[in-house]
Formats: structure tokens, C-alpha cells, sequence
């Protein structure tokens, strides 16, 4: 078994991406994608515990980690295999980017499907309830009828 918080720390420092053409990714994104639900767990807690108290503290950039995307990609797609009720548990206790990233990943048609509409328009409610990206986030999900 993985030390999927070690995975998680990895991808949002970006050490080790790799570039094939014009596609970037991460190799431990894969790995931490096979742990499953011990991989949500972890992604929670360094985001909670590590992340969001260096963004609100101005210790990185508003949008997170260089890997966050990524991490948010990963963390959106085990959810909707194994627990996407979850996700949008998570999603009430992060804000701003993190939020509004997992929302976008959320929307994507290998995903959306799971989220249904009932778990989307929570979502959209929390968006519309943020900062000034999540809120542009909850329009774009409106004009493109994702909820």
C-alpha cells in the first residue's frame, strides 16, 4: 500500500512531472489513483491540514500548489467511483479554488454521471454561496446546463 499522503505531497510540489508533447502529468497521480479510498482520505487531510492554511496565510499562490489541479483531478475521480456523496462533504469545508477546481472536474463527462443532479445543485449552492471564482464557476455550470 502506498503512503498516499506522501503521493498527494508530491503531485502538489510537482516534483517529478513529466511532459509528453504538450500534456504535462505526474506519474504519482496513477499510483494514488489505484489506492482508491484510502486515497481520499489522504488528499482531505493535506488539503485541509497543509494547503488551505498556506493559502489563507498567503504562503502560496491563491490558486494553490502547482499540482492542485492535478490532485483536485485525482481526488474527483475516485470520489465518483467509490463515494461522491463524500466529495461533496469535503468540498463544504474547503473553499475558494479548491472548491471551485473540484467543481469543474466534477462537470467533466466521464465524471458527471455519478454526481447526480441532486449532489450538483449542493455544489452549485456552495459555489454560489463563495468567493468571486466559485461564483463565476456556479454560472458556467448554469449556462452549460450541468445542474
Amino acid at each position: 500500500m502506498a503512503d498516499c499522503e506522501q503521493l498527494t505531497r508530491e503531485i502538489l510540489a510537482w516534483n517529478g512531472a513529466l511532459r509528453e508533447g504538450c500534456i504535462v502529468g505526474h506519474p504519482s497521480s496513477e499510483l494514488l489513483e489505484l489506492e482508491g479510498t484510502a486515497a481520499l482520505a489522504a488528499i482531505e487531510r493535506v488539503l485541509r491540514d497543509e494547503v488551505a492554511p498556506m493559502i489563507q496565510a498567503g504562503k502560496c499562490p491563491k490558486f494553490g500548489p502547482r499540482g492542485l489541479s492535478t490532485v483536485m483531478a485525482v481526488y474527483v475521480r475516485v470520489a465518483s467511483q467509490h463515494a461522491p456523496q463524500r466529495a461533496i462533504d469535503f468540498l463544504q469545508s474547503v473553499g475558494g479554488h479548491m472548491r471551485a477546481e473540484a467543481a469543474r472536474f466534477i462537470c467533466y463527462p466521464e465524471t458527471k454521471p455519478v454526481f447526480d443532479a441532486v449532489l450538483r445543485r449542493k455544489l452549485l449552492a456552495l459555489l454560489e454561496s463563495g468567493d468571486s471564482e466559485e461564483r463565476d464557476v456556479a454560472r458556467w455550470m448554469v449556462e452549460q446546463r450541468h445542474v
